[in-house]
């Protein structure tokens, strides 16, 4: 455990100061060197990819490939021993033709998640570091451990969020599809397009109350949506995925042991409103991006998180929504450290506190690592 903790703090103390290095060759140079870029790929790269039993689908892309390297195995045609998107396939399919370690394959997920969250992370190389910090010690970077092929394409898709940003739909479309390759849940975001640049929740005050009641109605309105406003919503959804996550009625009604409200899901509560009471304070403080379209994403998130518990469905499509959190937080922390004033003083003290918050939720998901088991290394 003590290994697990210094591998993870050391990753995570990498990375930030990489940020850090990256901001600093923005605002005092030109042209700043790649190679920070560079080093900060590599580290994640090996340190994520080099890991081993990690979670239930860890072992299923395990045993995949494993046996993809079956002389009778056709992985791509789907006369194999499993079937994935051509993606993925694609990946699986180079390493096993050559018996290459099974490493190989987790090896370029985790290269492929990095080098698209940097390629995303450039546009806004201002708060490198806290983009760094935040995704580190976030849900984000734990569920990318685990459900790494959706994962894979969210990083994808926020490179694609300049394209709803600027209004062009035909390279967004042409982006969605290509992602769709690995993960076809992110056809899904399509419609989507259409209204994440609108300022759906420009009133502070609905924007709190939609996610006060999604976080104290979860019950109910989990009920009401899978068992009487979309009960045919499972076969639409179950199109786009071999496997259908509707066929358990476990999967319909919010389980006894998560109907509880912990302390952790009151922590997230927070942080959203805290994202929300300042949204107007971080559009005025960067006046040239369009905040709108992450916000949109945030509340939409937020909403989702405390109603998708019961349904496996549901969660997959909230991944594309919950998981923008990170560059919420993130922006809110630049904007808390470069402005001065009155809330100064109020000021330092939200940073301590997010600091503080992120920190405890990282060292609890090492220490409780549960289905992700987020300390296990080659």
């Amino acid at each position: 455990m003590i290994f697990s903790v210094f591998v993870y703090l050391t990753l995570l103390v990498s990375l930030v100061f990489c940020g850090r290095y990256q901001n600093y060759r923005v605002k005092f140079f030109d042209n700043p060197i790649p190679s920070t870029g560079i080093l900060l790929i590599l580290i994640y790269t090996l340190v994520v990819g080099l890991r081993y039993d990690v979670g239930v689908d860890y072992l299923l892309y395990k045993e995949t490939y494993l046996n993809s390297m079956s002389p009778n195995a056709d992985f791509i045609a789907r006369n194999g021993w499993s079937y994935f998107e051509p993606g993925f396939s694609a990946i699986v399919y180079a390493f096993t033709r050559y018996k290459a370690h099974f490493a190989w394959l987790f090896i370029s997920i985790a290269f492929l998640q990095i080098l698209f969250l940097y390629i995303f992370s450039k546009r806004y190389s201002f708060m490198s570091m806290w983009l760094c910090f935040f995704f580190v010690t976030s849900f984000t970077f734990f569920d990318s451990l685990n459900g790494m092929r959706q994962m894979t394409a969210f990083f994808m898709f926020l490179c694609t969020l300049r394209f709803v940003e600027q209004r062009r739909f035909f390279p967004f479309f042409l982006s969605i599809v290509c992602i769709s390759l690995f993960h076809r849940s992110i056809l899904i975001m399509l419609p989507f397009y259409f209204v994440l640049h609108l300022r759906m929740f420009s009133n502070k005050k609905i924007s709190a109350v939609l996610i006060l009641l999604s976080f104290a109605l979860s019950g109910p309105i989990n009920y009401l949506l899978w068992n009487v406003l979309f009960p045919r919503l499972g076969e639409l959804l179950s199109a786009l995925d071999d496997i259908s996550y509707f066929e358990q009625r476990d999967d319909l009604t919010l389980p006894k042991d998560t109907s509880s409200l912990g302390l952790a899901k009151f922590i997230m509560l927070g942080l959203d409103l805290l994202i929300v009471a300042n949204i107007n304070r971080m559009k005025a403080f960067y006046k040239s991006l369009n905040l709108d379209v992450f916000y949109n994403l945030h509340v939409i998130g937020s909403v989702l998180y405390f109603i998708s518990g019961s349904s496996l469905a549901l969660i997959r499509v909230n991944m594309y929504f919950v998981n923008v959190k990170f560059i919420m937080l993130s922006f809110l922390m630049y904007m808390l450290s470069s402005c001065q004033g009155r809330k100064d003083s109020w000021d330092k003290c939200l940073k301590l506190f997010l600091v503080v918050i992120s920190l405890m939720w990282f060292f609890n998901a090492i220490f409780r690592g549960a289905k992700n088991a987020p300390f296990q290394f080659i």
